[in-house]
């Protein structure tokens, strides 16, 4: 079975799956992400190296090397390639978490498996699967996204996989950190690109588009959390989404708070892929619902859930990025705003600055105070992470595509 991969980010459960199709001795793989020269210079490529080689999807030649592969079937990340049309099409997501799809995003998906695959993913279509991560996501695809159900196939969360065995050792990891992994804690704080800042702005609508009152509430959260991280003794990972998704002033001025703190390591997506690696490193992780946590769990260490939004359609806009520049929109009153509720957790959960601060500390203190809620929340969200899911992905394709295994 020939399969392409048109991974996005090379990371998480598609690079699991990425994996699994490598050493499958019955599968040829292509492998496409933007930068592969990036991921190279990662820890997991170097202590897990692929053999399949991995080309830009930006480059010149990359239709024509895809067409000349002629796969049997096409799994993607997020977005969906557009060639060769009539291919038996996979869709992975990007975790597990909790922020509902936009109407307009829904929009985009439904033409795209359309053009991709010849049939809208809402009526049956023996051309198109959804991986689902359990019976409660499963639901979620049918019922709110309106795909068909025989497409939504339960097949549990492929990163798992990685997260049970992970290919180094924190000490092993310590070289491609600048700051100390192994004699500090380390806290992971990492903030989702989804709300454009790390606070929504909420409280006053305007500050949302208001660039200097939303990067001075930014910044003086950032700083309060960073010494509360540097006065409990510890090391922070701030990962970031991709450099391009901020503006240039906002990043500026973001570098220019951290630069104080000694024992502080910015990571943007866009320059260090593996986010393997922060997982393994972090003691604490913290963000703001970012669906990346849901895989810290598997490692049963401490999570705190920043909550940045009321729970009111009224109050709450999104990030988007528009020919290279952030803008915000709002969700509408049809819309759902959460597809899991920001209490199903499998931690601590912050609603104010003063509850962050203080799960902060009480996660550097007590390493087991979340390991029994996270272990309860995967076993209700996720199915059988038992070593195997890439596996059990590679049977349904093999089943998608109608060949013999």
């Amino acid at each position: 079975m020939k399969v392409l991969i048109w991974a996005t980010t090379l990371q998480t459960d598609v690079l699991a799956m990425a994996y699994a199709l490598d050493a499958h001795p019955d599968c040829e793989l292509l492998l496409t992400t933007e930068q592969p020269e990036v991921f190279h210079a990662q820890p997991i490529a170097r202590f897990k190296p692929l053999t399949s080689a991995i080309y830009d999807q930006n480059a010149f030649d990359i239709r024509s090397r895809i067409e000349a592969f002629s796969p049997d079937v096409i799994v993607a990340d997020n977005h969906i390639p557009r060639f060769p049309k009539g291919t038996p099409f996979c869709t992975m997501w990007h975790g597990l978490g909790w922020k509902a799809r936009g109407v307009r995003d829904l929009g985009v998906f439904y033409r795209g498996v359309k053009h991709l695959t010849g049939v809208d993913p809402r009526l049956p279509n023996e051309s198109f699967m959804a991986q689902c991560y359990g019976e409660l996501d499963q639901r979620w695809r049918i019922e709110r996204w309106k795909l068909d159900a025989a497409s939504c196939k339960v097949i549990g969360m492929c990163f798992s996989d990685l997260l049970l065995d992970p290919p180094y050792s924190k000490a092993e990891l310590q070289p491609f950190y600048e700051i100390d992994i192994i004699e500090c804690k380390v806290v992971l704080l990492s903030i989702s690109w989804h709300y454009g800042r790390i606070l929504s702005g909420h409280q006053d609508r305007r500050r949302i588009f208001n660039t200097f009152e939303g990067l001075k509430a930014d910044m003086a959260f950032l700083e309060s959390v960073l010494s509360c991280i540097e006065q409990a003794g510890a090391s922070c990972i701030l990962c970031l989404h991709d450099r391009k998704r901020y503006s240039a002033k906002y990043l500026q001025t973001l570098y220019r708070t951290v630069e104080p703190f000694r024992r502080v390591q910015v990571k943007h997506k866009s320059d260090y892929p593996d986010n393997l690696a922060d997982l393994c490193a972090a003691d604490v992780m913290a963000t703001n619902l970012s669906s990346f946590i849901t895989y810290f769990y598997y490692l049963g260490r401490p999570s705190i859930h920043i909550v940045p939004v009321e729970d009111q359609h009224a109050d709450v806009s999104y990030a988007q990025l528009k020919r290279g520049r952030v803008s915000y929109r709002t969700v509408k009153a049809e819309e759902a705003l959460w597809m899991n509720d920001p209490e199903d957790n499998g931690g601590l959960t912050a609603r104010s600055l003063v509850q962050l601060k203080d799960g902060i500390r009480r996660g550097l203190e007590d390493s087991e105070c979340c390991a029994a809620r996270s272990a309860d929340w995967i076993a209700r969200h996720v199915y059988k992470s038992d070593g195997h899911t890439a596996q059990r992905l590679i049977q349904a394709l093999y089943n998608l595509t109608g060949k013999m295994r």
